[in-house]
């Protein structure tokens, strides 16, 4: 295993994650997004994952102190059409935001960043665990499936979308 550190994102990494962030959703949807300056919160970083403490964005930093990876936690908001109604929102958490640099993938990188954020569910009262993910993302669906997420519905779109989810058992 390489060498690494994880922990929450902090006002001062906003930045380096906006870019991160940025650089892979227009590599994977070619959304032709703006790299961000410093100075311009284009996810709203500071007041979605630092204010609000149920929400949460893992970062993982290589020795050379450059971010290998993320994976957020929010709690979920209840804004897929098909989906509305189906979660009690206060114990539902959405995972997102979840890449790894393809140069430190298939390393236990994502499975760490996994472990953390079960544990920052538990502490949350978390019971269920929701995301979406993409059939045509580098080992995603993959990913989540050996994580014991389950299928709750593929949209067999152009985006290729599946949402899944996985009960988070409280101890």
């Amino acid at each position: 295993m390489i060498p690494f550190t994880l922990r929450e994102m902090t006002g001062d990494d906003i930045p380096a994650v906006q870019l991160f962030l940025t650089q892979h959703l227009n590599e994977f949807f070619a959304a032709g997004r703006p790299v961000p300056s410093a100075g311009q919160d284009v996810f709203h970083l500071q007041q979605q994952y630092i204010q609000q403490e149920r929400n949460l964005l893992l970062c993982a930093w290589s020795e050379k102190h450059e971010l290998i990876a993320t994976l957020a936690v929010c709690q979920y908001d209840d804004r897929i059409a098909e989906l509305r109604g189906r979660y009690i929102l206060n114990e539902t958490a959405e995972i997102c935001r979840c890449y790894v640099d393809k140069r430190y993938r298939r390393k236990g990188i994502g499975r760490q960043l996994l472990a953390f954020a079960e544990t920052f569910c538990e502490q949350h009262q978390y019971t269920l665990l929701y995301l979406h993910t993409h059939h045509f993302l580098p080992g995603g669906y993959s990913f989540w499936k050996r994580n014991n997420f389950q299928v709750v519905m593929d949209m067999h779109d152009h985006w290729q979308l599946v949402h899944m989810e996985r009960s988070h058992k409280l101890a």
